[in-house]
């Protein structure tokens, strides 16, 4: 399994306190007694100060790029969080990042953080593809709410993480009585709760203390006689007022020898408060001893040097000091509420918390009677061995284990993606207002860890191969096409090398470029052949293919597809348009290559209904990639505009669906008093007959509706920067469509761009910017006419801005959120993962035979291995894990009592798919020893459940230690 532990609670204001040291301790001890499972710790790099530190203490236990920093948003913490729905769309970027690790399973080491800092742990925006657990520590703030939730913006960020808890697969309680609690208050099953209870670091321990050590103890802190002591945090449920007026009533002359010492990190006006109470009860400032905040080494010598610990707190999780006091040798007497007296586990040595009287009454009976005092003080040395972390380390992985076999491992493969990130994103921009800065730094968050995760992924031994892609983009490029500008605006930004795959065409709008090989035909029933022999020419491993209907036939694109496929290509296919031509003009259908499709490695949609028709043809291996858009900087042009016009535009080539001719005719009708209407028609003659034939049936119509003087014409082909010059001397944007097939429009994106409102017809094509936009009623001229003049009143003329405003911000954070930039880094990661898919998920993996993965019928598991029991049967069979097409070594490692390893076994099968498929194998005589063998096999199509089964006889006598598996790419 992959594990992923979050530990910012070693980051946070946690870090000093018990919960800093049980996550510390517990990881450790996980670490310490995993075997195959592959752990990965997660650290919040807005946090930076513990990093080195956290680091530092791992380096023998975990390599350093398992140690992992996500890019987190700054000023995320409750406290002074002005904007809720900022660190809510942080929390969605956090879970988006552990998804995209792909791991088995989220220890969150503490929940309740992110109020004071910018620490991040929430569960369940999104369907996790994993299995959550989170350690539960108590439930006081909601059994105290009285005391600690009195503000209401702790209470929310409280609440809300008590939902958290409810959406958690599993609790580790620290103490059984967490565990009752949980059980009581959270909405979860309580066999979902596990004791994993608690121990402590064995830096706490007996310590001879030297004269002089002791010396400076005393003179440092102006202890001058035996003392009493107690380390705690300053919380009002910590007690401290009752144990001063406790030792305040202790008998006289056994407090004239005595010291009352309290070490914890707190503050002046606390310190007075309680020396206030010291003062009213007849005690004087140098019976009570404040230390502040000590080190780890002072508080050790302070652990060894009382004479008594008092643990008077009214309610604990578990209470680590109680078992640090007893590992030094110190007796401890403590508080008979809720998990104290589990761990002190001595009756006489608790007392009412609440009663200073029976505190005090406690402290004489040990204090006065050496024989119990003497006991006690064995007890707590007996006690403190009862605890450790190895056995809470130990049930935590059982548990892990146990949750995830149950699960089958694989009914969670769901990725989190892009788009359910930015869904969640959305939802919270629409409800919270989140400013242009903050969208600045949530975008640049998810573009970092995009990074990071794939810095990650090129670390895995696999990466040396992955990052040697060669990619081919076959596209219409350097044409008067829509597909081809948006091919070459999304591959501005890939930061890779890559060829380009072109159709054989006239009028090239500029000189091809070194890296474009121009090899298939548009419309024709060519088999792709010369195309086919260029990608494999140039290595190809990965084909990015942009597809419209008029590119090729589908089913001879399917062929093509099967073809690459069966030489091992990834192969990306974005489709442009998913909805059938009328098939008397174009009889083409994507159901004709819908087997072909699903063999993809993806397939990229424009919008949502785009994505619910392929899967209406049974085709669901698409992801939304939206038609995205450039960072133009708009070209000044001269354009004269005065101040009585209103100059209303269109943008688009010049084709017969656009609705040029019914814009000229509904805008010539229109009358605005005091204004005149200016129609600037930014249309750009297309490359076939029918574009020219509408320009000059569009100037015509011009002259005769008497608008030729109100209307400019614009007909060359111009670059985005000059069209959108024209676009923002517009003062309403109009896209007057008749029909369209196309899934979605890249020219509504260029006004989108600019800052006038702009204006559509109500058809599918503009869906996936309904937000964004205004709708006509219809598509005909009257329809267009009534429109467009009501939008005129509403829009321009009303001196109410407020609608434009709304508008105009929600297109700004739209527009962000699609640079193409972010979403070619969409594309180069899902090229990444499906790399690592189809070379299966490892290098080189070990199973050891202890692992729950490698059983048996007859053998006996002991030590760490299985041994036989001279008797005949199966010994081995396992370990049920899924492989990729490839060429593998199975190495089986341990010893017997033959000289060559292989000759204790009596029969070795191979299989999958729960073992109708059996593999032949070839045993590799160079790799054979006295204690291990290496089998050769190939997997040709994905292997569900694999499976190596071990047949001994009975007079074998045979251990096995460990299986090995390596695939073909990491072979010297």
């Amino acid at each position: 399994m992959k594990i992923v532990i979050d530990m910012q609670s070693c980051q946070s204001g946690s870090k000093l306190g018990g919960i800093g040291r049980y996550s510390i301790d517990l990881v450790e001890h996980i670490l310490l007694q995993q075997h195959s499972h592959e752990i990965l710790v997660l650290l919040n790099n807005q946090l930076p100060a513990r990093i080195n530190e956290i680091r530092s203490y791992f380096k023998d236990l975990l390599p350093q790029i398992n140690i992992i920093c996500f890019d987190s948003l700054p000023n995320t913490a409750e406290v002074s969080c002005t904007n809720i729905a900022y660190t809510r769309v942080a929390e969605c970027i956090r879970e988006k990042f552990i998804a995209d690790l792909k791991p088995d399973v989220l220890l969150i080491c503490s929940l309740v953080e992110g109020y004071g800092d910018d620490v991040l742990t929430s569960i369940g925006h999104f369907s996790a593809p994993y299995i959550t657990c989170v350690i539960l520590y108590d439930l006081i703030p909601l059994m105290y709410s009285d005391v600690y939730l009195k503000e209401k913006k702790i209470s929310d960020h409280y609440y809300n993480k008590l939902q958290y808890y409810d959406k958690s697969d599993i609790l580790f309680a620290i103490s059984n009585y967490s565990r009752l609690e949980g059980s009581a208050h959270l909405k979860v099953k309580p066999e979902q709760i596990i004791n994993i209870s608690s121990a402590i670091s064995s830096f706490f321990r007996k310590k001879e203390i030297s004269p002089v050590e002791r010396q400076n103890i005393y003179s440092s802190y102006g202890i001058q006689n035996d003392f009493l002591l107690y380390t705690a945090s300053f919380d009002i449920r910590k007690n401290h007022g009752n144990l001063i007026k406790a030792f305040s009533f202790v008998d006289s002359k056994l407090r004239e020898s005595l010291q009352l010492v309290f070490v914890g990190n707190g503050n002046d006006d606390i310190y007075s408060n309680l020396f206030d109470i010291a003062i009213s009860h007849g005690l004087s400032k140098q019976n009570i001893i404040f230390t502040g905040c000590v080190d780890d080494d002072t508080l050790l010598c302070l652990y060894n040097l009382c004479i008594l610990f008092i643990f008077p707190s009214l309610s604990e999780g578990f209470g680590l000091p109680i078992l640090e006091a007893m590992a030094c040798g110190a007796p401890v007497i403590a508080s008979n509420t809720t998990c104290i007296p589990d761990v002190v586990g001595y009756e006489d040595a608790l007392f009412d918390p609440r009663s200073p009287h029976d505190i005090a009454f406690t402290i004489e009976k040990f204090l006065t009677d050496k024989r119990l005092y003497n006991d006690l003080k064995q007890h707590c040395h007996d006690r403190v061995n009862e605890f450790s972390w190895e056995k809470s380390a130990q049930v935590a992985l059982t548990a892990i284990e146990d949750t995830f076999l149950n699960n089958n491992g694989n009914n969670k493969l769901q990725a989190v993606s892009r788009k359910h990130l930015m869904d969640k994103i959305s939802h919270y921009l629409l409800y919270g207002d989140i400013n242009d800065q903050e969208l600045v730094n949530i975008l640049a968050c998810i573009g970092a860890n995009e990074r990071i995760v794939e810095c990650y992924f090129k670390s895995l031994a696999v990466s040396k191969y992955i990052y040697q892609e060669k990619i081919g983009l076959v596209s219409t490029w350097n044409t008067r096409c829509g597909i081809a500008s948006y091919s070459e605006n999304i591959m501005r930004d890939y930061f890779g090398q890559f060829m380009v795959f072109a159709p054989i065409v006239d009028n090239l709008l500029s000189v091809d470029s070194a890296n474009v090989v121009r090899c298939w035909t548009l419309d024709t029933s060519e088999d792709f052949k010369l195309l086919n022999d260029n990608i494999d020419n140039f290595g190809i491993s990965t084909l990015f293919l942009q597809y419209n209907y008029g590119f090729a036939d589908p089913c001879i694109l399917a062929k093509f597809i099967d073809n690459l496929k069966a030489k091992g290509l990834l192969i990306f296919i974005q489709l442009h348009s998913t909805i059938d031509p009328p098939q008397d003009i174009l009889p083409r259908k994507l159901s004709d290559m819908a087997e072909s499709l699903g063999r993809c490695d993806k397939i990229f949609a424009m919008t949502n209904s785009d994505v619910q028709r392929l899967q209406r043809i049974g085709i669901f291996n698409v992801s939304l990639f939206p038609l995205g858009h450039s960072q133009i900087v708009s070209k000044e042009i001269h354009f004269q505009k005065k101040d009585n016009e209103i100059v209303l535009a269109t943008y688009g080539f010049a084709l017969p669906n656009k609705g040029i001719l019914e814009l000229i005719e509904s805008v010539s009708g229109i009358s605005v008093s005091n204004k005149k209407i200016k129609l600037l028609l930014v249309n750009a003659e297309y490359p076939v007959p029918e574009s020219q034939h509408l320009i000059r049936t569009a100037k015509k119509l011009a002259l005769e509706t008497n608008f030729a003087d109100n209307t400019l014409f614009i007909t060359d082909y111009l670059a985005d920067e000059e069209s959108l010059g024209y676009l923002m001397q517009a003062d309403m944007i109009i896209y007057p469509y008749q029909r369209s097939s196309e899934s979605s429009s890249a020219a509504v994106r260029l006004g989108l761009l600019s800052k006038a409102p702009v204006i559509v017809t109500p058809l599918s094509v503009f869906d996936d910017v309904k937000d964004l936009v205004y709708f006509l009623p219809g598509t005909t001229v009257n329809s267009l006419r009534e429109g467009i003049t009501r939008l005129i009143s509403e829009l321009i003329l009303s001196c109410n801005g407020f609608e434009r405003t709304k508008q105009y911000g929600r297109r700004m954070r739209w527009i962000l959120a699609r640079e193409y930039s972010r979403l070619i880094q969409y594309f180069h990661f899902n090229m990444l993962i499906s790399r690592v898919m189809s070379e299966g998920y490892f290098s080189n993996v070990i199973f050891k035979a202890s692992d729950h993965r490698i059983q048996s019928e007859i053998g006996i598991k002991e030590g760490g291995v299985l041994r036989s029991n001279c008797q005949d049967g199966l010994l081995l069979y396992g370990p049920h894990i899924n492989l990729y097409p490839g060429l593998y070594k199975l190495t089986v490692k341990g010893s017997g009592n033959t000289p060559l390893f292989s000759n204790n076994f009596k029969e070795i099968r191979l299989s999958y798919n729960c073992g109708q498929n059996s593999l032949q194998y070839e045993m590799l005589d160079g790799c054979t020893s006295k204690d291990s063998l290496t089998l050769q096999f190939v997997i040709k199509n994905k292997a569900c459940n694999f499976e190596i089964t071990i047949f001994v006889s009975h007079s074998a006598s045979v251990f096995i230690s460990e299986l090995s598996f390596s695939s073909r790419k990491f072979f010297p």
